[in-house]
């Protein structure tokens, strides 16, 4: 029952519940390492061992007032067969004393052991708390001290009673010792159990997963809930648009709080959405009507009478309910529970929230969770790292194996999205949010830490370290994505000690370390690159891409990784076998045994990318990339890594080259030199397979095309696959920087950014001139490519020409050869700009006008005779009446010529880079022509006065006695002085209380003021400095002519001369009448000075 109220009022207990049985309740795994019955109630007792005593106690109590009741019914009984009952008193003395030499003597000399014991342990703060709670001595020894000053006191009362009731007691006794000595004999059994290694490993596994990881789980899924409540659908958010419902939101402005007071810090243990969401439903459909009556103008004049204020809603105001359990520190009020803005709540809606939610003092413990245990887990290699003991080193490796494996195995289940999933990867909610797998792997880290640091003196440790991860990877049966990451990652770290360990002991003159160290690094290479055949044995390759895929690129990121890792400890030496291993990889990896056939000459695959691997056949790259051959799954995993690792091999190149201090290195211009041409730098004197490499200037080129990726954004592209690696070099071993200060360093974040790297690699290879290859050519013209990606080319290769003048000192090869390259880098680049420019204009030459987005052209530029929500702008507001079916007549056309428009922008199957608001700028012309035109037909209307002033003022007081005969007046001021004085009246009172100046929205963009009851429009023509005083009645009507339903405008592409480059017409027809012989007096100021 209780669970379905829990349910029905849709609470954060009942989805966390929800969570965990679906989850670690169906994982066979866990259930099998559940704790027996005993063991069960022995760790419940043990953690409220005070409760539980006490309970017991008042058990006791109850059982000998039972007796007492029941004394007339059992005394026949007792008799019966126990004549000699008497006997049982005197047994008190020998209880008492021992159960208090068990709890005296015993207990303390049995924990003193284990502490003595556990004393040099790493583990020792982890392990003893364990042994408390599993071994139950503490409810014990309580439960021991209790009967004791049972026994007691049953003797003070013994006094007082006969022998028969006294019997009651001793009774009680009896069994209250029987109790005590089995929880002794359990404390014994605990003990030995835990003195043994493997069954205490064991023991640690099993409480970790059910006392620590259940507990924790839920405490994170409770609050991961919490802030997540509206994305995960259990907090409603019915209308954004009317109130905005988010969770956890830090912000300045002024919210008001609704708190629950306390003094101690508190939690959230519970929160009822049902009732929290039929608030929210309440407050929106509230809001709703509020603003529709705060439009009606009957109400806003109820509003500002006494009684009907709680009509009133701010119609600018942003409605805001943020559920934000948090506690404030500031006068250390209270948890603030729900912030809220923009809207009142009632009185009942506060209680109903505060009584929605569940509060608790705040007594979860930290120390008592997954991450705190580690030390139990690993303490064992601790020790014998500090003892340097291999032996036992290797033990602790496989314990701790056993041990990762079982608990993550407890800890898997499937996800919403029927995937594979892990609880270890379950975040915190703090702002650096980390799981357990990272804390667990950080532990790990420390390990390989200390292993390195033995390194001169016993090389095992770190033998044994570099292999840990690999065993965690192949024996874990359901491993997730990010877990495989997380461990091949580690196994990387190694790398980065053994740098970080060389950079101080480099200085040694012991020649043993430098031996020492050569036979490591040897041992991680082999290590490493025995990864490939762990992520996915070569059988079943082609098997699970989806899965396999992500891993393959993890290592592939790493292996790049080694090098650059290497330099930035200035380790060239190391550095060297990082290239090799880059430049080896695709020959570790290879699933063939001749080659990919002919794929690689019959395909474009130059665009075959490992992300193109997990798209359909029917994506237009893919058919793009087949050029009407058939598709072959493994030629296309060779070919995708094939480019993904040599495109790796020519941006770390790059990324060297930009190092900065070189200082002429001869070994980083080798490996540079290496990377491009795939040459070993530590040959073993096999024949390898072909592998692509760098071997003129072209290919550099057609490399970085593919490294822009041009035609694909985005996270899931090839290009940003790319500037996550580049981004992932700049944080490698990054020293620490003073928060706040600017830094500069060899960071690059994308291919762009490389640019001058590529150019001085692409000099170095002009040796003579060269020509882009046919092949790129094809792929840049096919359907892969977009124009405006063809003009992201050539704007890339004229700034190529532009940064090869800013090489001053080159590193690849000598000042004079690169001085005597340049000018076939020159002329080769401009020849390839060239042909793309010359096919460009070809194709856009041959191509048809987009009649359609002329269409949208013209449909846009007619929005600019109507005005938001459909009314008219200036001057058209002004005619008493305005149509739109007039006849397009050649009396009536009115023209707005564009000149120097590109073809490019408006041909049909051409994508060029159009403005984003190329429709608004066409709409805002038109406008501003329609209202030139209107206002020049006001300015040849006949003028029936003319005046002239000396000054504004004079100006405006005489248009004020003017208008008196003039009905609806209207004035259009085309004068600077009397715009200037007339705009000062906002911000001076004075001036605008002087001539009854006021300001009224709702007008328009050249409305200046109202000057009394004449409307003040400004005139914005540079050869008018008078002013126009009429009245509205002047302006009869405006019709504009129609081309189609809802279309006014015609738009036409006029060809030139270069048939690229055109003239874009703007076509519309309007017939404008004014009405004759009204006043329209001509005002002009005209100052002495200027006569």
């Amino acid at each position: 029952m209780f669970v379905s109220i829990e349910k029905l009022l849709n609470s954060l207990q009942h989805h966390v519940n929800k969570n965990i049985d679906e989850t670690l309740y169906q994982n066979k795994a866990f259930l099998s390492s559940k704790w027996n019955l005993l063991e069960h109630n022995i760790l419940r007792w043990s953690q409220r061992h005070s409760y539980y005593t006490f309970l017991t106690f008042v058990l006791a109590s109850l059982l000998v007032a039972n007796l007492l009741l029941w004394k007339e019914e059992l005394t026949p009984f007792a008799i019966e067969y126990f004549p000699n009952w008497r006997r049982l008193i005197d047994w008190q003395g020998g209880f008492l004393a021992g159960q208090l030499t068990i709890v005296g003597v015993v207990y303390p000399l049995v924990i003193g052991l284990i502490g003595v014991l556990f004393q040099n342990k790493s583990a020792k703060k982890t392990l003893f708390p364990i042994y408390q709670l599993y071994s139950g001595f503490m409810f014990a020894g309580l439960s021991g001290l209790f009967l004791s000053i049972f026994i007691i006191v049953g003797y003070f009362l013994s006094a007082s009673m006969d022998q028969s009731t006294y019997l009651a007691i001793c009774i009680t006794t009896a069994l209250w010792l029987t109790f005590n000595v089995l929880l002794t004999s359990w404390f014994f059994t605990a003990t030995f159990l835990m003195l043994d290694e493997t069954k205490r490993d064991r023991i640690v596994v099993r409480f970790t997963i059910h006392e620590l990881c259940e507990t924790d789980i839920r405490h994170r899924i409770h609050e991961l809930l919490l802030q997540n409540s509206v994305r995960n659908n259990v907090l409603a958010n019915p209308d954004e648009g009317v109130l905005k419902v988010s969770t956890y939101k830090f912000s300045d402005d002024k919210y008001n709080e609704i708190m629950v007071p306390s003094p101690d810090p508190i939690r959230v243990t519970n929160v009822y959405f049902s009732i929290i969401n039929a608030i929210i439903h309440y407050q929106v459909k509230k809001l709703k009507v509020l603003r529709w009556l705060n439009r009606q103008s009957l109400v806003k004049r109820l509003v500002s009478k006494k009684g009907f204020s709680w009509l009133h809603l701010d119609l600018n105001a942003e409605p805001e309910f943020v559920l934000q359990p948090i506690w404030t520190n500031e006068n250390e009020t209270g948890l603030v529970i729900v912030r809220y803005s923009g809207f009142d709540l009632d009185w009942l809606s506060k209680l109903l929230i505060k009584l929605s939610f569940t509060i608790k003092k705040n007594k979860y413990n930290d120390e008592r969770s997954l991450t705190s245990m580690m030390l139990g887990l690993v303490g064992s290699a601790n020790d014998s790292i500090r003892e340097k003991n291999i032996g036992e080193f290797k033990y602790a490796l496989d314990n701790i194996v056993k041990w990762h494996i079982e608990i993550a195995s407890a800890l898997s289940f499937i996800n919403d999205n029927k995937e594979d999933d892990n609880w270890l990867l379950l975040p915190t909610t703090n702002f650096f949010s980390r799981s357990y797998l990272d804390e667990i792997l950080t532990e790990y880290y420390q390990i390989a830490k200390s292993a390195v640091e033995l390194i001169p003196e016993n090389i095992e440790f770190f033998d044994e370290v570099i292999y840990l991860h690999k065993r965690l990877f192949s024996r874990r049966e359901k491993l997730v994505k990010r877990e495989g990451f997380l461990l091949i990652q580690g196994s990387y770290f190694t790398w980065s000690l053994l740098m970080e360990w060389r950079s101080y002991s480099s200085s040694s003159s012991d020649m043993r370390v430098a031996n020492k160290y050569e036979d490591v690094l040897f041992d991680f290479v082999g290590s490493w690159e025995s990864w490939l055949d762990y992520i996915e044995p070569r059988r079943k390759r082609l098997d699970s891409l989806t899965e396999s895929l992500p891993l393959f690129l993890a290592h592939l990121e790493f292996t790049a990784h080694t090098a650059i890792t290497a330099l930035r400890y200035n380790n060239d030496e190391a550095a060297g076998w990082g290239v090799d291993m880059l430049n080896n990889w695709c020959e570790k990896l290879s699933v063939r045994d001749y080659g990919h056939g002919l794929e690689e000459y019959r395909w474009h695959s130059e665009l075959v990318t490992h992300d193109m691997l997990l798209k359909s056949l029917d994506d237009k790259n893919w058919i793009v990339i087949l050029n009407g051959h058939q598709f072959n799954l493994k030629s296309a995993f060779n070919i995708a890594f094939e480019n993904a690792a040599f495109d790796l091999r020519v941006i770390t190149a790059c990324y060297m080259l930009l190092k900065p201090n070189l200082n002429d290195n001869e070994r980083i211009r080798q490996y540079i030199k290496a990377l491009l041409s795939n040459a070993a730098i530590h040959p073993t004197g096999a024949i390898g397979r072909r592998t692509k490499s760098i071997s003129n200037a072209s290919d550099v080129v057609g490399t970085y095309i593919r490294h822009r990726d041009y035609p694909n954004y985005g996270s899931g592209s090839y290009g940003s696959w790319i500037s996550k690696v580049l981004e992932s070099f700049g944080r490698v071993n990054e020293k620490r920087r003073v928060s706040g200060r600017i830094y500069s360093g060899w960071g690059r974040n994308d291919a762009q950014s490389m640019n001058i790297a590529y150019v001085e690699i692409a000099v170095s290879f002009s040796n003579s001139q060269w020509q882009l290859g046919r092949k790129w050519f094809d792929i840049i013209f096919s359907d892969a490519f977009r124009y405006q990606d063809q003009q992201s080319l050539v704007r890339d290769l004229q700034e190529w020409l532009r940064l090869v003048d800013e090489i001053k000192e080159p590193f690849l090869i000598s000042k004079e050869q690169f001085d005597s390259n340049l000018d076939n880098f020159k002329t080769s680049i401009q020849q390839v700009i060239d042909q793309l420019n010359q096919r460009q204009n070809q194709l856009v030459a041959e191509a048809d006008i987009d009649e359609d987005l002329i269409t949208k052209f013209g449909i846009a530029c007619s929005k600019a005779f109507m005005g938001e929500d459909a009314n008219f702008e200036f001057p058209i507001n002004l005619f008493k009446s305005v149509g739109f079916n007039g006849n397009p007549v050649e009396e009536t056309l009115y023209k707005l010529n564009i000149q120097g428009y590109h073809k490019e922008n408006i041909a049909k199957n051409i994508e060029a880079n159009r403005a984003v608001n190329e429709e608004s700028w066409l709409k805002e012309s038109t406008r501003n022509n329609v209202e030139v035109n209107i206002l020049r037909k006001l300015l040849q209307y006949k003028t029936s006065n003319s005046k002239v002033y000396t000054n504004a003022e004079n100006n405006i007081f005489d248009i004020s006695n003017l208008t008196k005969d003039i009905t609806n007046p209207v004035l259009f001021s085309g004068s600077s002085e009397l715009n200037q004085l007339l705009r000062e009246a906002r911000y001076k009172p004075e001036i605008a209380n002087k001539f009854d100046i006021s300001f009224i929205d709702g007008f328009g963009n050249n409305y200046i003021c109202n000057l009394g009851d004449i409307i003040v429009y400004s005139l914005h023509f540079s050869d008018v400095n008078f002013s126009l005083l009429t009245t509205r009645d002047l302006f009869e009507s405006i019709v504009f002519g129609k081309v189609m339903d809802n279309q006014f405008v015609e738009v036409n592409y006029v060809p030139s001369q270069n048939e690229n480059v055109g003239e874009l017409s703007i076509n519309y027809w309007m017939k404008v009448d004014l009405v004759d012989e009204l006043p329209c007096i001509k005002t002009e100021i005209k100052s002495i000075d200027k006569e």
